[in-house]
């Protein structure tokens, strides 16, 4: 068993829970539309608020996996919690675009904005991915003799 293996079946189970999210906001927003509870912006205001948060859930991914990637680099602590929080951090980053998303169906934008949206998280995510091979050069990072000088 490698160094950290159960921390990074248990953050892939935390993956999981992610992605399965994206369809549950998804599944309520189908319904919430079907009652009436989300009816479309007739302004068209909907799809410039979806283009800005479009480009901020983006960034805010991008952020965060420098973010994530500074934590690793970090000196202090243990490494397989700096690894386990790297994704972490960029699960919930990725989890925003479809909050983001969710929001922008409530607030009556057309399906391709949310789509979109819900698109970005999941391929976030699936960037995000903690597989055997991704958490090995986590961790090679987050160790001081895998860091350059």
């Amino acid at each position: 068993m490698d160094e950290g293996d159960g921390e990074r079946r248990i953050t892939a189970l935390v993956h999981v829970v992610f992605i399965g999210s994206i369809g549950v906001f998804a599944v309520i927003l189908w319904f919430a539309r079907g009652s009436g509870g989300a009816p479309a912006d007739p302004t068209g205001r909907a799809e410039l608020r979806a283009f800005a948060l479009l480009v901020i859930a983006a960034a805010e991914c991008f952020g965060a996996d420098l973010l994530g990637r500074r934590r690793l680099a970090r000196a202090s602590g243990d490494p397989v919690g700096r690894v386990r929080a790297f994704f972490l951090i960029r699960f919930g980053a990725a989890e925003a675009a479809a909050i983001f998303g969710l929001m922008l169906g409530f607030s009556g934008a057309g399906a391709f904005s949310v789509a979109a949206l819900f698109a970005l998280s999941l391929g976030a995510l699936a960037l995000a991915a903690p597989t055997p091979r991704a958490w090995s050069q986590a961790l090679a990072l987050a160790k001081p003799e895998g860091r350059r000088q």
